[in-house]
This record gives C-alpha cells, structure tokens and sequence, in this order.
C-alpha cells in the first residue's frame, strides 16, 4: 500500500483522508491531507445549485462533511471537474491536487473506488 502524507506540520487542524480501494477493499493508497489544500481545491470548483444531487461538488457545498467514510460519488464527473480547473490550482495546493486526480484517475482506470474522510 502506498501512503502519502500531506498533513505533517498541520497536526491539531482539521484533515481530509483519501483511500482507493479495489472491490475487494483491498487499499492500493492512503492519503492524509491537510483541510486547507482541499477546501482551496473544492472552491475552484464551480457549484451549481441544480447540479446532480448525487455529485460530490454538490454535497460538499450543500451537506456538512461528517466524520463518516464515504464512497466519492460519480467519481469520472468528480475528476473531470478536477481538470477543468487544473490551470487555477494555487501552487500551495498544487501537490495535494495532484494527488487527488492521480487517486481518481487510477481507481477510473483499475475499476476501484475512492473513499474519503473530512475529520
């Protein structure tokens, strides 16, 4: 299993956990990330109110994150939103996100999912 830490040096502030897995929840990589490069990532993002309900750009502006493993939904729209804005990416962020399109990208291309934790 592959372990990346983007937390370090940010111990006691809130953290986003990523995980894929195969469909044998089997982990091929963990990562623990910092709140700040994430929410600084979700926010370029666009929203839009009547987006599909089930998306994960939706829940993250409409549904408070809980301290729940969830399953990231409609994980290729999830990445293709991460690519759009690719060129908006803040370069203190860049690295965290790389890491979470390489996890999606990888679990789109393998058959596994991505999992998540905002604690």
């Amino acid at each position: 299993m592959k372990r990346i830490d983007l937390y370090s040096g940010f111990e006691g502030e809130r953290e986003v956990f990523w995980w894929e897995k195969t469909v044998t929840d089997e982990v091929i990589c963990e990562v623990e990330m910092w709140n700040g490069y994430f929410d600084s990532i979700m926010e370029l993002i666009p929203f839009n109110p009547t987006s599909h309900p089930d998306s994960f750009i939706y829940k993250y502006h409409t549904t408070p994150f809980e301290d729940t493993i969830k399953e990231c939904p409609r994980l290729q729209e999830f990445y293709d939103q991460l690519v759009e804005v690719e060129a908006a990416i803040p370069s203190v962020a860049l690295n965290a996100y790389n890491v979470i399109k390489d996890i999606c990208n990888s679990a789109i291309l393998n058959g596994n999912r991505v999992f998540y934790l905002y604690d």
